[in-house]
């Protein structure tokens, strides 16, 4: 029979402190992993948010420039100044209709007369602000001017 020295293997501290490295190191990219997801969500709202924001801008500047007569609501808005003050709890498209899975964002327009050069050029500066469900503001601003 060999002595108890010659045979190969792990004492049980040697596994205890194995254990405990490998349990730190899961929790590190546990905590990494989660750190990233929380990230990526965040960002995606962000970009959610610019996106409403720019469909918005987009249906304004498409108005005529020249106060129309009419326009007492969005579905019947036809001009960029009606939307001065619209305020949207949630994004609706043009025809009032809230858009699914879109709870938790809010839409405001500002619409401000400004005048370019000389000779000065009427123009209306147009600023969409969508707020996340997160608090932040996503903000597109563009200028329509006179024909």
């Amino acid at each position: 029979m060999k002595p108890l020295r010659s045979h190969r293997g792990f004492t049980l501290i040697e596994l205890v402190v194995a254990l405990t490295i490998i349990a730190a190191a899961s929790a590190t990219a546990l905590g990494l992993m989660s750190s990233i997801s929380n990230r990526s969500a965040l960002a995606m709202q962000r970009e959610q948010a610019a996106g409403i924001a720019s469909a918005y801008l987009q249906e304004i500047l498409g108005r005529s420039f020249s106060s129309v007569p009419g326009g007492s609501s969005r579905q019947t808005f036809n001009d960029v100044a009606d939307y001065n003050g619209l305020a949207d709890a949630q994004p609706a498209d043009h025809n009032g209709n809230a858009i699914a899975g879109l709870k938790g964002y809010g839409v405001t327009v500002q619409v401000i007369d400004v005048n370019f050069g000389s000779p000065s050029v009427p123009a209306r500066r147009v600023t969409v602000n969508v707020t996340d469900p997160q608090g932040s503001v996503a903000s597109i601003s563009a200028f329509k001017t006179a024909p």
